[in-house]
């Protein structure tokens, strides 16, 4: 309002001279150099105005741009944001992968590792229930009737086992009818070692049918005697306990 008022002001004065130099008959030097003095400072008051007015202005425009601008950088910044987490998504998936398979490859490498150096801490008692259950189920499946535990059988078959490990070779019990007798290194668990016997034994189709699948046996046992990373394994049967 100040600086119109002004324009307005000055403006009244450039027409009150006008008329003043119309109205009058004749304009002496001294009235000329006036009337000129006076346009001078009025045009210079003019363009003060003016200056004023565009720097109003400028200051006026300068909040509404700056306001788009930072709608625009705050709309940019929002579709950025959406980006990385799509992004950190996408990578934490993976990230969930690369652990699962992470997982998976150490626990195979544990079993390799225990398959070829014979380190699995593996219990006697499993491998002689795990031989015993096999050696059971494969009577069953050919249709013979299951053996019973026997006690003084298990008895003999590790003092058999620590004959074999004193003397450090393979033998074979001459007071019991039927038995078997392996030597088991480098399994990773009892049942490895179960099927392994199974299929030692099965080599000799007459010793394992006489031996484990005969029909008069009645009780049986097996006794496994670990020694370093050797397990010596005996099964015996017989009619008896």
């Amino acid at each position: 309002m100040k600086i119109g008022k002004a324009i307005i002001a000055v403006s009244l004065s450039i027409v009150t001279l006008l008329g003043v130099v119309s109205c009058g008959g004749g304009v002496s030097p001294q009235q000329y150099e006036a009337l000129s003095s006076e346009l001078s400072a009025t045009k210079s008051e003019l363009n003060a105005a003016k200056s004023e007015l565009a720097s109003l202005r400028a200051q006026m425009s300068g909040p509404s741009e700056a306001q788009t601008r930072y709608e625009e950088l705050n709309k940019k910044y929002a579709e950025l944001q959406k980006q990385y987490d799509a992004k950190a998504a996408e990578i934490a998936a993976v990230q969930a992968q690369l652990n699962e398979s992470g997982a998976k490859y150490t626990e195979l490498k544990k079993q390799y590792d225990a398959a070829i150096t014979g380190t699995a801490v593996i219990n006697e008692k499993d491998i002689e229930q795990a031989i015993f259950n096999l050696i059971n189920r494969e009577r069953a499946n050919s249709g013979v009737p299951a053996l019973n535990w026997g006690e003084n059988l298990y008895g003999w078959a590790r003092n058999n086992n620590q004959t074999m490990r004193a003397n450090a070779r393979m033998e074979n019990p001459e007071y019991v009818s039927w038995h078997e007798v392996l030597w088991a290194a480098g399994y990773s668990s009892a049942e490895a070692i179960a099927r392994g016997a199974m299929a030692n034994w099965k080599v000799n189709v007459y010793t394992y049918e006489k031996n484990v699948l005969h029909k008069s046996a009645l009780y049986g046992a097996v006794n496994a005697l670990k020694s370093g990373d050797v397990f010596f394994i005996t099964y015996m049967a017989d009619i008896f306990k």
